[in-house]
């Protein structure tokens, strides 16, 4: 649920660079093992905004998901132990 929501948002996130006075915007992302930048240009304040918001819920989500994981381990192992306990 949580990967799927992640995968809808637009990947990486917002970088500037200043460049003689003037702030250009680039989206960075993982690509074949390297950080590949994307040219954006001067981007609207609320473009900006739109992209902190949408990192923010993508950290949220993965945050969740590796709480998510730690449980399904803490169950598993559980389990497994009730298994051994009873044979």
């Amino acid at each position: 649920m949580y990967a799927r929501a992640v995968r809808s948002l637009p990947r990486g996130s917002m970088v500037s660079r200043e460049i003689k006075g003037r702030k250009y915007y680039y989206i960075a992302f993982w690509k074949d093992g390297k950080v590949r930048y994307e040219y954006r240009g001067r981007v609207a304040p609320e473009e900006r905004r739109r992209y902190v918001a949408t990192s923010e819920r993508k950290a949220r989500y993965r945050k969740l998901m590796t709480g998510l994981r730690a449980r399904i381990v803490f169950i598993r192992r559980a389990l497994h132990e009730r298994r051994r306990r009873s044979a």
